[in-house]
């Protein structure tokens, strides 16, 4: 339980300091470019990993639902909005709405594995429900600018992906190891993403400069092979 809350502050701070380098990012490089290439080299870095441990191993028929979820949903629709989101609202802005997964996970949690909601976790919920009511507040919020409506949308959707992943992780009795299967959920998610961005990105243009090369290596070293693993 230790090693899982010391996991947990480290992809806090992981994550939370990615959205500015993501944003930055994206002035260089087409959304699903950018998504698909930091999964790719995730990827290639948890098998040269558990290679190196010995693991490797094919994955099991019995976890080809928790492979298709996680690396459909979660890494490939949801990394491609998150993206996306992130071209036309700010870093911050995105962070918050990315992570309202647990107003999602809540309910989903109570109808399909029949968890009860503690005093605590309703008033959690209330709050956070309160608290987006707040960011779209009409005083604020610019319901004119149509692009920021959709980029909002895909924030929210990418969150809403994440909790149904995270009851299917839960649900599922995992035959592999999560470290042996992340790698190739990640090579599912980015090659869907691949094709995806050769079909509306067309074939990417991008000039590895040192500021690139090095938010792609903490995206697909730090922010996906590490943090993504460490979140299962």
């Amino acid at each position: 339980e230790r090693q899982a809350y010391l996991l947990l502050m480290a992809i806090i701070l992981l994550w939370g300091a990615n959205w500015p380098i993501m944003k930055y990012g994206l002035q260089f490089i087409s959304p699903l470019w950018f998504a698909s290439i930091r999964l790719l080299l995730g990827s290639l870095c948890l098998f040269a990993l558990i290679s190196a441990r010995k693991e490797f191993s094919m994955p099991n028929t019995r976890d080809l639902p928790i492979l298709i979820s996680v690396g459909f949903l979660q890494l490939g629709l949801g990394l491609a909005f998150i993206h996306f989101g992130l071209t036309v609202v700010d870093a911050g802005r995105s962070a918050i709405l990315a992570y309202t997964t647990p107003l999602w996970v809540t309910p989903l949690a109570v109808i399909a594995l029949k968890e009860k909601i503690s005093m605590t976790k309703g008033c959690g919920l209330c709050i956070g429900i309160i608290g987006i009511a707040v960011l779209f507040n009409p005083n604020e919020f610019n319901f004119t600018n149509i692009k920021g409506l959709i980029g909002n949308g895909y924030l929210i959707l990418s969150a809403m992906l994440l909790a149904i992943v995270i009851i299917h992780v839960r649900y599922h009795k995992m035959k592999m190891r999560p470290l042996q299967l992340m790698p190739w959920q990640m090579l599912i998610g980015g090659k869907i993403l691949a094709i995806c961005a050769i079909y509306w990105e067309g074939t990417p243009d991008i000039e590895f400069t040192l500021p690139i090369t090095v938010i792609l290596a903490y995206n697909g070293i730090i922010a996906s092979a590490f943090c993504f693993w460490a979140y299962q």
